[in-house]
This record gives C-alpha cells, sequence and structure tokens, in this order.
C-alpha cells in the first residue's frame, strides 16, 4: 500500500520548520522516518505536509554534561535530528549512561539506529517500546518548541498525550544518567530486531552502603502497559535491605500490578509471568551494580 498524496517542505532552519507546523495542523514532522513512513504507507496514519527538518542547522548536537559525587546526575542533552547511533556512541563512553547505553543497544539493528533518531523514539510515544520504562526510570525530559513559545516538560507527558500535539516540535531531549554507587538493569524477552517485544523491563537502584534501599524504579514495557513505573512494586523495597526476600516480593507485587493485554505473541497471564521473572533478574543485577562506580559489575 502507499500513503495518501501530501505536501513536503524541506525546512531551511528551525524558525522555519516552526512556523511551518504552526501555519499546518495536519503536518508531520521528518527526521529519521521510522515510525512515521510506515504508519503512512499503510494508511494508519495521513498527513497533509511532511516537514523534513535533516538540514536544518543545530539540531543533531549530543553534549554530555558531567554529575558530581553526591550532586545532580549526569545529564546527556540530545538534539532531535541526532542519530541513535551517535547517542549510543557517546553514551557507551560515559559509564552513568550506561543504561542508556544497554536499551539503545535493543533497539533494531545497527543499520536502523544509523538512521533512526531517539527524539523520534520519544515523540512516538509507544508504550509497549523501550523507551517508555527509560523515560519512568531516567525522568527523561523533553523541550518541545512552537512557534510561539518554548516549554520543558518530563517526557512521560507526552505518552499521556500520545505524543506531541499540533505545531509543536520535540527539539532536543535530556537523559539524566545513573550516579555514582546507583545500580541499573536492563532486560527484554525474545530477539525480535522490529515491532513489539514480548516484554522487558528497566530497573534504577540507589542503596545505601549498609545495603538498605533508598529508592527504586521499576518499569515495564509490555503490552497493555503504559510504561510508567510501578510504585507499589518499587517502594517495597525501601523498607529495609534488598535481600532474596525482598526481590522476591518486589517481582511478586510487579506481576500483580502490571496492566497486560493478549496478542498475536502471547497472552495477558504470560505477560504477567514474564513481567515476574524479568523483575527478579533485573533487581538481582542492579544490586551487583551498585558495588562498582557508576553501576559498573564487580567481577
Amino acid at each position: 500500500m502507499h500513503a495518501a498524496p501530501f505536501a513536503f517542505h524541506a525546512a531551511r532552519d528551525l524558525k522555519d520548520a516552526l512556523e511551518v507546523l504552526a501555519m499546518s495542523p495536519g503536518a508531520a514532522v521528518l527526521a529519521g522516518g521510522l515510525s512515521l513512513i510506515p504508519e503512512l504507507r499503510s494508511r494508519r496514519r495521513r498527513a497533509a505536509l511532511l516537514v523534513d527538518i535533516n538540514n536544518v542547522p543545530g539540531l543533531d548536537g549530543v553534549t554530555a554534561l558531567a554529575g558530581r559525587p553526591g550532586g545532580p546526575r549526569p545529564v546527556l542533552r540530545i538534539g532531535c535530528t541526532a542519530r541513535q547511533a551517535d547517542v549510543l556512541a557517546v553514551a557507551a563512553r560515559h559509564p552513568g549512561h550506561a543504561l542508556l547505553a544497554a536499551a539503545l543497544r535493543t533497539m533494531g539493528t545497527a543499520l536502523v539506529r544509523q538512521r533512526g533518531t531517539l527524539a523520534g523514539a520519544v515523540a512516538q510515544a509507544a508504550p509497549e517500546l523501550q523507551m517508555s520504562a527509560l523515560c519512568s526510570v531516567l525522568d527523561i525530559r523533553v523541550t518541545v518548541r512552537r512557534a510561539a513559545d518554548t516549554h520543558d516538560r518530563a517526557a512521560r507527558e507526552l505518552y499521556a498525550e500520545a505524543g506531541p500535539g499540533p505545531g509543536e516540535l520535540v527539539a532536543a531531549v535530556e537523559v539524566p544518567g545513573c550516579r555514582s554507587g546507583e545500580g541499573w538493569a536492563f532486560l527484554r524477552a525474545g530477539r525480535r530486531t522490529f515491532g513489539a517485544h514480548l516484554g522487558g523491563v528497566a530497573v534504577r537502584l540507589d542503596l545505601h552502603p549498609d545495603g538498605r534501599c533508598r529508592g527504586a524504579r521499576i518499569a515495564p514495557f509490555v503490552a497493555g502497559h503504559d510504561g510508567t513505573a510501578l510504585a507499589e512494586a518499587g517502594a517495597s523495597l525501601c523498607s529495609g535491605p534488598v535481600d532474596t526476600q525482598a526481590v522476591r516480593r518486589a517481582a511478586d507485587l510487579a506481576a500483580r500490578t502490571v496492566r497486560t493485554r493478549s496478542d498475536a505473541l502471547a497472552s495477558a497471564d504470560y505477560r504477567r509471568h514474564l513481567v515476574r521473572v524479568l523483575v527478579r533478574r533485573a533487581l538481582v543485577q542492579a544490586v551487583d551494580r551498585t558495588r562498582g562506580p557508576f553501576g559498573e559489575v564487580v567481577s
């Protein structure tokens, strides 16, 4: 099937792109195009106008802002046309962003990451994909530009609103990393390169030196769930040391509170069981990673 007819505009600069978007409520932004083009070709989405921002200068940067011990978390500021491969290359060089790097390695193939953008993956706002869990676990924020104004907001809000609104452009993404001493884990089931997965989970864990938990974020990405962190499961870990019993209790709570649905890949019950198993494994990995700087496992 072919896309319905649409007009095309190659933006010269950011001001030009925002003005055209403001004048055309039915316009769509084209950067990587990995989610947009298949939707247009299948006619699940129609756009009167495509605004190509790939040649707009200054939107492809990836800047690492270092955190301080005991202070703010390190941050990557990522422009909206920065390719996932470029973000991965920077994240892989900074131990504080190891969780982001681990998730990016599961997003398509190396060739796909050369084309796809991280901002596009966030703006897609698909709760069953990896970025939904990362937005919840890492408190990712986005800079949204319109012709009239600019505002920063939590990326999670895009998932509640099914993506940016008319005339809006996700101009940049800020991804906080992990502080020194925090543990993390990212796991998924299955080896699908494209499309939805059977399921997965992202975890960030902060422990006191004596092993007691200061804070825990547990966010699954699975069909039926909205990608938010499972607050009850995370809070259950903050009552004492994160031992085998605490891990099992949190995994059981995660399985009971996660929302799942059946599809052609798996039943809702299977996905709940999968969340229980992955949360248990992820918490064990995260605890192990708290023993090294910036979540590096000590061998």
